[in-house]
């Protein structure tokens, strides 16, 4: 039998068949740890400079500490997935809770801005895995017809999270120490990891996937050999996390608007597109390269912005965005729809790109 169809509790025949309870109890396993876990990044970011200066530094530094995580988690994509496929991704995330736990734990007793500079770098680690395996988990667990829309869910969660979280702790705070917000992240990232627990198990989970020969997927290998796929769609979703994280820079009424509804609109969409295109065998290390792609953009746009308005002002700066946007959309639409396979079909063949009409649509 193969790893497939042993999924048959979270495929499309058994969708059909769930009754309303385990429906409930399906999609609160799946998007729950995500939602509380966002809930705990998203009460802490705007306050880990606060806490750098509140630990004596300069404003400089302060910025590069927060700047830290981000650079963490780009520099720990790739291990990532070797991580989730040794674990399984439920394992994964549930592990990747723990330690973000016990480092906000840490950031609460840190005393000093060295101390509170490697405690958000691991933070950053926890965050590169937990995001991997959650994709690979959704994208084995959700049916093909139906991962656009749980992509797409999954989100709107990310940003609902990221909006309560500073909205919860801010009661914490008015009347205390800005450290207990860490505390209240410790807790959201527990009560993610008990949450997860209730995921139900994949075939990954069980038996690490290995190919015929009995090698196990390598990320460098997974990487060469779906580098068509990465260097196409994958730049093209670079071009894109660069325009949406460097859009904040201007974003004045009614243009910040427009370009939060079209971020909304997309919401999703670099996930959606990484699922697509990834392969059965060594999906959580083509995952983690897709992701170095998306992380890389996030990170790259405001540097470029910001190097544009030093040298040129903000109105320039602002034409580099619409640029941007321009040469990302027009990649991407010289880029054929990846040919979407179910999960359940296991294949050790690169993600294509074929020019045919065939293609399953979800």
């Amino acid at each position: 039998m193969r790893d497939g169809a042993r999924l048959e509790a979270v495929t499309s025949a058994g969708l059909q068949s769930r009754t309303r309870g385990q429906w409930a109890r399906l999609v609160l396993a799946i998007y729950g740890p995500t939602l509380l876990a966002s809930i705990g990044f998203g009460a802490i970011i705007p306050l880990i400079p606060l806490q750098a200066t509140t630990l004596g530094a300069s404003p400089g530094v302060a910025a590069f500490v927060t700047a830290i995580p981000g650079i963490a988690m780009l520099a720990f994509d790739l291990p990532a997935g070797t991580i989730a496929t040794r674990l399984g991704e439920r394992l994964s995330i549930a592990l990747a809770c723990l330690v973000d736990a016990a480092i906000m734990v840490v950031v609460y007793l840190a005393g000093s801005v060295s101390v509170l500079a490697l405690a958000v770098f691991i933070h950053g680690t926890t965050g590169s895995i937990f995001g991997l395996a959650r994709q690979t988990y959704i994208t084995d667990a959700i049916p093909l017809k139906y991962r656009a829309r749980g992509m797409s869910s999954l989100g709107g969660v990310l940003r609902i999270g990221y909006f309560i979280g500073p909205l919860a702790v801010s009661a914490l705070i008015s009347g205390g120490e800005i450290r207990n917000a860490f505390v209240f992240a410790a807790c959201m990232s527990l009560v993610a990891a008990g949450v997860t627990m209730m995921l139900p198990a994949l075939s990954s989970d069980r038996v690490e996937k290995i190919s015929k020969d009995g090698q196990r997927p390598r990320t460098f290998q997974v990487l060469a050999q779906h580098r068509h796929s990465l260097l196409t769609v994958g730049v093209g979703c670079l071009a894109l996390m660069m325009l949406r994280t460097s859009r904040q820079t201007i974003s004045i009424g009614i243009l910040g608007a427009l370009l939060g509804i079209g971020n909304g609109i997309s919401s999703g969409i670099v996930m959606t597109l990484g699922a697509d295109a990834a392969p059965e065998f060594g999906r959580p290390q083509f995952l983690a390269g897709w992701r170095e792609l998306s992380d890389s953009g996030q990170m790259l746009g405001p540097v470029v912005i910001s190097a544009v308005t030093a040298l040129a002002g903000l109105a320039p700066a602002a034409i580099v965005i619409g640029l941007l946007g321009i040469v990302g959309g027009g990649w991407m639409a010289g880029c054929r729809e990846p040919n979407r396979s179910p999960s359940s079909t296991p294949s050790s063949k690169p993600a294509s790109w074929p020019a045919g009409d065939g293609r399953h649509r979800g």
